[in-house]
């Protein structure tokens, strides 16, 4: 599917820089400018409809240099420059809005393009009565906080979600079981579904407007602190966090500076599962105004399930790569599609540092697996079958993972003090940093067995 024909066909975005208008360097001036022209600031898919094999390119292409762009949600940024292309700003620098993008002060050389969407509730308005900001009046522009999006904007933006992805919530009643991302995916991908995007679950962003929830359809959030899955191995919160609701509908990557922290959080009860690329790509050419209908009441979230889930495709016969394990059960075949393979002081493995797993698996043309492999059912239970006869899981064993953005990631495939509870735990789940053996060939007894992939995730 072209995800950049269809951000044209249902956002019409359109690019104004220095050479044909746009000489504003502020949120609120780009909001007036867009305005101006009877459109209005782009949400995320419409700047970077993140194409399967080209997500880090924007609509239209990169621009030159460092070249910020305004979101519709308040003073919220995203990079279409040469380097960090289609990221957002929170998620680069650990905050959720820059200064420059409210006082325009040092900005002038990156924010010289804007991208702006098409209304369809707006009329035309003639250019001779609008006044556009001009760069000497920027500090007299309308406040950011006296403008924003409206709920009937939001609303435009919910239906068409559900007209593009059909999302239906699944939940314990339906058979889900939250473990880890792959098995959420898995659990869609059985339900002749695949795992939704940040537009299914959060169509607006994470503004919160008059008290609306940000949510698909403005349903209420999930008490307390709760996770939910999206598509590209994010996670967003479909809660609050310490009950600011200002937090709900931002991502895991985004509270910790646009990469996964070792240590993830539990997933909730919850995960919204969306219609496959193929099916979406048949409202490529469907007009926005058939999702323009509001829905007659938004659910509850304890209500928002739907009936039932398609019954389980049968399952493969057992990989002859992993000896010993039975693909009878999905959970543990979703861990099996990496090809993990156990080694340790039979295959040559020393206990060495991190770098040295990571060379050891390259050594017989695999890769360091990921947490999904190691512990297919989740933290706090048992580790994919397969190892040694000699491991002692009773006692505390670590082994080096990947996936989590450093190099020095650690989990408990044993059990810390004869706790069950901690295996599957990163080490500095149970412990206050990572371990600096982790860096050195120091303790090889706490690390004799990793384990290698022999295929990529996709595979």
């Amino acid at each position: 599917m072209d995800y950049f024909k269809l951000a044209k066909q249902q956002f019409d975005p359109v690019w104004f820089d220095r050479s044909t208008g746009w000489v504003g360097q502020t949120y609120s001036a780009a909001l007036q400018f867009c305005r101006s022209k009877s459109r209005l600031l782009c949400p995320a898919p419409a700047v970077c409809p993140e194409q399967p094999e080209a997500k880090d390119i924007p609509f239209g292409g990169i621009k030159e240099g460092v070249a910020w762009v305004p979101l519709e949600n308040d003073n919220e940024w995203i990079q279409v420059g040469q380097e960090d292309s289609c990221r957002m700003y929170a998620n680069l620098y650990n905050h959720p809005s820059p200064e420059w993008g409210l006082t325009g002060e040092d900005n002038e050389s990156i924010t010289r393009n804007i991208l702006c969407c098409k209304d369809e509730e707006s009329m035309p308005v003639p250019m001779d009565s609008v006044s556009v900001p001009s760069a000497e009046d920027e500090s007299n522009s309308v406040p950011v906080d006296s403008v924003p999006p409206s709920v009937e904007t939001s609303i435009k933006w919910d239906n068409l979600a559900v007209d593009l992805y059909d999302p239906q919530w699944h939940t314990l009643e339906d058979g889900y079981v939250p473990s880890t991302h792959g098995n959420a995916q898995l659990y869609c991908e059985k339900a002749g579904q695949i795992l939704c995007p940040m537009m299914a679950y959060c169509p607006s962003g994470s503004k919160v407007q008059d008290g609306r929830s940000p949510l698909l359809m403005g349903m209420d959030r999930f008490p307390g602190e709760v996770w939910a899955p999206v598509a590209d191995s994010d996670y967003v919160l479909i809660g609050t966090f310490q009950d600011d609701e200002t937090s709900t509908c931002k991502t895991l990557t985004g509270f910790n500076g646009g990469k996964l922290p070792s240590s993830l959080p539990k997933l909730g009860d919850y995960v919204l599962c969306c219609k496959g690329e193929e099916d979406i790509g048949d409202t490529v050419g469907a007009d926005l105004s058939t999702a323009n209908s509001v829905q007659d009441s938004v659910p509850p979230a304890s209500n928002s399930v739907q009936d039932s889930v398609p019954p389980a495709p049968v399952l493969p016969n057992a990989d002859p790569a992993v000896p010993g394990v039975d693909l009878s059960d999905p959970i543990v075949a979703n861990g099996v599609k990496y090809g993990p393979y156990w080694v340790g002081r039979e295959e040559g493995w020393n206990g060495g540092s991190y770098d040295d797993a990571v060379n050891f698996c390259s050594s017989i043309e695999g890769r360091l697996c990921p947490f999904d492999a190691y512990c297919p059912f989740g933290a706090e239970k048992p580790i994919m079958p397969g190892f040694h006869d000699g491991f002692k899981n009773n006692e505390e064993h670590y082994s080096p993972v990947a996936g989590f953005g450093q190099d020095n990631a650690w989990v408990n495939v044993g059990m810390k003090d004869g706790d069950p509870s901690t295996t599957c735990k990163g080490y500095d789940q149970l412990y206050p940093n990572q371990p600096e053996w982790g860096l050195t060939s120091a303790e090889p007894e706490l690390k004799r067995y990793i384990l290698c992939c022999t295929r990529n995730e996709s595979a």
